[in-house]
Parts: C-alpha cells; sequence; structure tokens
C-alpha cells in the first residue's frame, strides 16, 4: 500500500508572541504525517522554504513581502502560503510569492477565526487547519475587504472582553451581541472566550510593537468612551484606522 504523503509546513515568525502560540496549537491539532517546522532565524529561510508544502506567515506585516521576496526562488513549486499578516492584501502576497495563497486571522488564544482563500489555493492537506484552528469553526469569507472588517470586529470583541473583566466598562455583552450579528453566529459563541487569567497580561497580548494596533485604538477609545455603543465605537476606530495607514 502507498504511503500517505508527508506534508511539511514552515511557520516563519515562529519566534513572535503570535507566532508561538500558532506553534503550539497547530502542535495539538495536527494529524499524522505532518511536519511543522518553526523558522526563526533569517538564515533557515531559503531552506525552510525548499522543504515546505505550506509556508505560514507570522510575522508583522511591514515584514512580509520582504520575506517573501527573499525566498520566492528556493520556494518549493507545489508550496501554498497562508499569511496572518494584518492588512496585507492577497494580490501582494500572490504577487510577490508567485504560489497559491491565503490570508487567515485569529485572536492569540484560538476562540475565533477566519479565511480568504486566493486563486488556486487548496485546503487539501491542511483542512485540520481551516476546520480546527479555533473553537469556532473557522469562518470562510471572501475576499480582503470582509477578512479587514473581520479583523477591526475581533479586535473590539477581545478589547471589550478584557476591559469588561477588568471594570472599565460595565459589561461586554453589549458589544457580543452587536459582532455577533455582524458574523452571523450566536452572541453566547462569543460571551465564553478564553483569555488570559491576568487581564492587564491579556491586553499585552494583543498589542504590537509594529505600529500602534488597531487593538489598541479600541482600548484607548474606550476606555476614553465607556458607555459608546458597540455600533458608534467600531464606526469610530473603523475611520481612525483607516485614516492612519
Amino acid at each position: 500500500m502507498e504511503s500517505m504523503r508527508e506534508q511539511h509546513i514552515s511557520i516563519f515568525g515562529a519566534q513572535g508572541h503570535f507566532g508561538g502560540r500558532l506553534l503550539s496549537r497547530l502542535g495539538e491539532i495536527k494529524p499524522q504525517g505532518v511536519y511543522i517546522e518553526p523558522v526563526v532565524e533569517r538564515e533557515k529561510n531559503r531552506e525552510a522554504a525548499f522543504n515546505s508544502n505550506l509556508v505560514i506567515l507570522t510575522v508583522r506585516p511591514s515584514q512580509v513581502l520582504e520575506t517573501l521576496n527573499g525566498i520566492k526562488t528556493p520556494l518549493n513549486t507545489d508550496a501554498q502560503i497562508l499569511s496572518f499578516a494584518a492588512g496585507v492584501p492577497l494580490s501582494q502576497i500572490s504577487k510577490a510569492a508567485h504560489r497559491p495563497s491565503a490570508r487567515m486571522m485569529s485572536d492569540p488564544w484560538f476562540n475565533v477565526s477566519a479565511y480568504v482563500l486566493g486563486e488556486r489555493f487548496s485546503k487539501d492537506k491542511n483542512e485540520f487547519i481551516f476546520n480546527y484552528l479555533t473553537r469556532m469553526k473557522p469562518i470562510e469569507l471572501t475576499n480582503d475587504e470582509s477578512i479587514d472588517r473581520f479583523t477591526l470586529l475581533i479586535s473590539q470583541l477581545f478589547v471589550a472582553h478584557i476591559l469588561g473583566r477588568t471594570g472599565v466598562i460595565a459589561s461586554a455583552e453589549q458589544h457580543a451581541q452587536f459582532i455577533a450579528a455582524q458574523l452571523k453566529c450566536k452572541p453566547e459563541l462569543l460571551m465564553d472566550l478564553k483569555t488570559e487569567d491576568d487581564p492587564q497580561k491579556a491586553l499585552e497580548v494583543i498589542e504590537t510593537s509594529d505600529r500602534v494596533s488597531v487593538s489598541e485604538k479600541f482600548r484607548d477609545a474606550l476606555i476614553k468612551m465607556p458607555k459608546v455603543s458597540p455600533a458608534d465605537l467600531f464606526v469610530a476606530v473603523s475611520e481612525e484606522f483607516k485614516h492612519s495607514e
């Protein structure tokens, strides 16, 4: 009997906060025959690209195109790209890599996620990521705009959840209901969220050193206006973030 073909996955940026968490999570859910390699040193990039069936990018958004330009020559001809970088369009990723590409976004505790598949990207052999990465089954979206909007929504969800635990806002329930309506899911699925036990540490996890993150904008806005409606908060931060890019 012919043995099942092995699947080799490399995580670029595995030394980062999210990359390290993703490495652990994929280790928990991967099936037999799937091998996951963390790539934490730049000099290992080309070798990892050559040996990988799936290249996962968890580098900062500002480093995505530079990383892809550095590995596109040795990149396995059958490789696909999966990017977790916020705000970097599929068109730029696939153009830089010359490979089928997809985008995915998740909170760092793997409660909720969504993804967009680019042209010719196949979930074959990677179904475990697109089915089981998060506690709630990952949501398939249609384009960059929809996943960028999803990024804003889950940022608001988790900031509200954490600030509700600290007492900065009275409750995160209204935010969960608003976001559930946008994602077309049951509100209770977004109320039982797993994060750090210490809410201050949870806030630190969702911040980024690359630029002022959307999560920080939601945090600052909610601290300033703790009684703002979820819809008004979403519009205000979305507009502010759009103009700051």
